[in-house]
C-alpha cells in the first residue's frame, strides 16, 4: 500500500527569516560604512588644507560637525572645515585661526559657520557667516586679486582687502585698521554698499534697510564711539592683537615687548664711542672699526624683542646709519636700504624659539653680528 508523506508545516520563523536577511546585509552595509568613514574619510580631513584652528581662550564652545546632527561639546586646539558651525558660551571666547593665518575671535554667547574655505595655489577664498555676537577679525593686505575675506550676517555682507574690525550682529560694524565694503541686504539682495574706513562705524537696523528700499537718505556712517572704544570687548581684543602680531610692536632690543612708541628710533650720528657689548663675532678678514658700535648704529624697530606671532612668515624693520652702514644682512637675506631704514619681508620661522641672525656691514667691508633676534612662532 502506497502513503503519501504529509507536507511539514512551516514555522513561523520561516516566514520571517528572508526579512532578517535583507535587514541584516543593510545592517551590515551600514555599519561597514560608519567604519570606513571613521578610518579613512575622516582620518583624511587631517590632511585637507582648508581648515581652522580653534583656541578656547575661555569658557566652553560647542561645534556642530560634518556628519553629526546636533551641537557637541568643543576641545581646545582641534581643527574645523567647510560647512562646520561654532558657538560660544556665556562664558566663552575663543580665537579662530584661518589656513592664511588671518584671525578671527568669538564673544561670548556668538555663532559662525564656516561657508567657504577654499584654497587654489596662491589664491584663497574664505566665508564666514555670523547667526550671533560678535566677532573680531584681522585680516592681513590681500595681494591676490583671486583672494577674498567675507564675513555676512542677515543684514549685511562685509568684504575686506586688509583690516582688524569688528562685527556685531545683526547690523554693527567698527573698522580699526584698513577699510571695509559694507553691503545693506535686503531679502538676499544688496541694496547699496558703503565704504567704511579707519575710526569709522557703520550702523544699520530694518527700518534702515526700509528706508534704503523706498530710496530715501539714510545716515549710517559715525566717528567710533568712545563706548566701544571703552569697551572691555575692545579691549581685551587689541591686546590680543598686540600679543600674537609681531607688527604691532616695536623696540631696539632694550625695551619690553610690550611697548609700541611712536618715536622708536635714536639720533645715532651722535653715538661716537663703542658700546662694551655691542658686537660680537666680528669678521677680522677685513677692517670693521668702522661698525664696532653697530648696535647703536644698526637695530631692529619691527618686531620687539622676544616678540610672539602665530604667523609663519614676518617681516623684519629696523634703523641704521647710511654714513657707516652700506649694508645689512638678516640670515643670508639682504635688507633693502632706503633713507635711514632698512627692511627684510616674509623671513619664514620654525615652530617655537627663533634666534634670526643679524649682520651689519661697514663702509670698510667688515661685517659684525649683533645680538640674535629672538621670535615665538
Amino acid at each position: 500500500m502506497y502513503y503519501r508523506s504529509r507536507p511539514k508545516r512551516k514555522r513561523i520563523y520561516n516566514y520571517f527569516l528572508p526579512f532578517l536577511i535583507i535587514a541584516a546585509i543593510f545592517a551590515g552595509i551600514f555599519y561597514g560604512w560608519n567604519y570606513l568613514n571613521s578610518k579613512f574619510i575622516e582620518n583624511d580631513r587631517s590632511t585637507i588644507n582648508e581648515k581652522v584652528f580653534l583656541n578656547i581662550e575661555s569658557g566652553s564652545a560647542k561645534a556642530m560637525t560634518v556628519g553629526k546632527s546636533e551641537w557637541q561639546n568643543a576641545p581646545d586646539k582641534i581643527y574645523l572645515y567647510r560647512g562646520e558651525g561654532l558657538k560660544t558660551g556665556l562664558d566663552g571666547r575663543v580665537t579662530l585661526t584661518f589656513f592664511d593665518q588671518n584671525i578671527m575671535r568669538l564673544n561670548t554667547d556668538s555663532e559662525v559657520l564656516f561657508s567657504s574655505l577654499k584654497k587654489n595655489n596662491d589664491s584663497s577664498n574664505i566665508a564666514v557667516k555670523l547667526n550671533k555676537g560678535d566677532i573680531w577679525v584681522n585680516v592681513e593686505q590681500i595681494i591676490n586679486p583671486n583672494s577674498s575675506f567675507s564675513v555676512s550676517g542677515d543684514m549685511l555682507t562685509l568684504d575686506t582687502r586688509g583690516a582688524v574690525f569688528s562685527f556685531t550682529y545683526p547690523g554693527t560694524v567698527y573698522v580699526l585698521e584698513g577699510s571695509v565694503q559694507v553691503g545693506v541686504k535686503k531679502n538676499d539682495d544688496v541694496i547699496k554698499t558703503y565704504t567704511v574706513g579707519v575710526g569709522q562705524q557703520f550702523m544699520m537696523d530694518e527700518a534702515g534697510a526700509d528706508s534704503l528700499v523706498r530710496g530715501d537718505s539714510v545716515e549710517a556712517l559715525f566717528a567710533m564711539s568712545d563706548t566701544f572704544k571703552e569697551s572691555e570687548w575692545y579691549r581685551w581684543n587689541t591686546k590680543k592683537d598686540s600679543e600674537i602680531n609681531a607688527f604691532e610692536v616695536s623696540g631696539n632690543g632694550d625695551t619690553d615687548n610690550t611697548a609700541a612708541p611712536e618715536t622708536a628710533t635714536e639720533d645715532t650720528s651722535a653715538v661716537t664711542e663703542p658700546s662694551s657689548d655691542a658686537a660680537t663675532a666680528p669678521d677680522t678678514s677685513s677692517s670693521s672699526a668702522d661698525i664696532a658700535n653697530s648696535d647703536r648704529l644698526v637695530y631692529v624697530t619691527k618686531p620687539g624683542k622676544d616678540a610672539e606671532t602665530n604667523k609663519p612668515l614676518v617681516n623684519i624693520e629696523g634703523n641704521y646709519d647710511p654714513e657707516k652702514i652700506t649694508a645689512v644682512y638678516i640670515g643670508t637675506t639682504k635688507a633693502l636700504l632706503a633713507d635711514g631704514k632698512w627692511s627684510v619681508a616674509s623671513v619664514k620661522l620654525t615652530e617655537g624659539k627663533n634666534d634670526i641672525k643679524i649682520e651689519a656691514m661697514g663702509s670698510g667691508g667688515g661685517k659684525t653680528v649683533l645680538d640674535p633676534l629672538v621670535i615665538i612662532y
